[in-house]
């Protein structure tokens, strides 16, 4: 076995947008785009369903399925378990896992603004929103939106891609809380599956 984590000081001094550009930079690990599902992950020999993914550790079911190329900013860490995860994490996992941790909302006595705007090839656009803060002395909030779209490499292959988290902390006593958390992700992938290898007056 082996654990790789990535923290999001890190994810943001690299300029990696989603978790795909994540574990493409990391070793030992494949991933790659089919026509029939969004992404794809393979490591030590196993691809697709071999490789679980979760979600602050809930299991997203099968990835050819589920996995959507999510945002980053939201993030606190990605961590990976090369190597099966079926004894941590269930049935589906005996290539590795992925798992997304969110940022948590935190007690304190200030709120928090965080922006983040970028801009480059193809005219890919990102556009990131963080606020958190105190509710009272025992609830916190915290709320991150992004939003990526760019035109893509070639014609008609443009994305989008929305992402909203929500989450609402509870912590009633220094040794009990409750988080409470919502996460809405809205996506529109490239539609390119190949250029022809014939004339568009052929075919």
């Amino acid at each position: 076995y082996s654990v790789d984590v990535i923290n999001d000081d890190t994810m943001r001094a690299r300029g990696l947008k989603n978790v795909v550009e994540v574990l493409d930079g990391m070793a030992g690990i494949l991933s790659g785009e089919s026509p029939s599902e969004p992404y794809s992950f393979g490591m030590r020999g196993f691809t697709r369903d071999s490789i679980k993914v979760l979600n602050d550790g809930i299991s997203m079911g099968k990835t050819t399925y589920n996995m959507r190329p999510t945002t980053t900013f939201s993030l606190s860490q990605v961590e990976v378990l090369k190597g099966s995860g079926n004894i941590l994490h269930g049935q589906g996992g005996v290539g590795g896992s992925v798992n997304m941790i969110t940022r948590k909302p935190e007690l304190s006595n200030h709120h928090i603004v965080e922006t983040i705007l970028s801009y480059g090839s193809y005219d890919s656009r990102s556009v990131n929103l963080g606020f958190a803060g105190p509710v009272s002395d025992s609830v916190a909030y915290r709320v991150d939106v992004s939003r990526n779209d760019a035109d893509g490499w070639v014609n008609d292959s443009k994305s989008e891609l929305e992402n909203v988290v929500l989450s609402l902390l509870w912590q009633p006593r220094d040794d009990l809380k409750f988080i409470f958390s919502y996460n809405y992700l809205n996506d529109e992938l490239p539609a390119y599956f190949g250029t022809p290898l014939v004339p568009n007056s052929v075919a």
